[in-house]
């Protein structure tokens, strides 16, 4: 990655429009790998430098780029959860929900699926800061899109439709909702 990311920049510096993108996927796949190896600071580096490229692509580009945007500000969402900063990963959260909602209104078989995983990921930072009336609605919002998934497509979407309502499950026990 650290050679991809070197090369990149060369490109992207020489030619912003055309090699923006790979620098940006270069950043974000940095960031996943930093989360998963501890390196949590490096990793906030990494997903704040995607975030600021697909910020500005997505600005000349929406249509092909929002959708890279959201994603990496799921990933700054579970990186900041993961690091108990709680306020950081709402925030991250919610700006990747309300570019999916926009998203999921104009293509909702491409998008739907992503929502409801934002969902289920903001859900579960709700059950963590015990803020269960918020974790059950957008559980719940989570379930409704899954349901309807997996009516047409079993097999891609019965194992996430099981995690949600496996969350919702949990948060009910908790509430002693039996």
């Amino acid at each position: 990655f650290n050679e991809a990311l070197s090369i990149s920049e060369k490109l992207a510096d020489k030619n912003p429009d055309s090699y923006f993108p790979g620098l940006a996927s270069t950043q974000s796949n940095l960031g996943n790998l930093y989360r998963i190896l501890g390196r949590f600071n490096d990793a906030e580096k990494a997903f704040n430098k995607a975030l600021n490229i697909n910020k500005k692509l997505a600005d000349k580009n929406p249509n092909v780029y929002l959708p890279r945007l959201a994603d990496t500000q799921n990933n700054l969402g579970i990186l900041y959860r993961d690091l108990q900063r709680f306020h950081d990963a709402e925030k991250a959260y919610k700006e990747a929900l309300s570019i999916r909602k926009k998203l999921a209104d104009k293509d909702p078989d491409a998008s739907l699926p992503d929502l409801a995983s934002t969902q289920n990921n903001l859900g579960n930072l709700y059950h963590d800061i015990q803020r269960f009336g918020d974790a059950e609605k957008v559980f719940n919002e989570a379930l409704n899109i899954l349901k309807k998934l997996a009516d047409k497509n079993p097999d891609a979407y019965l194992p996430d439709l099981a995690m949600t309502q496996n969350n919702l499950g949990n948060l009910y026990q908790i509430l002693r909702r039996f």
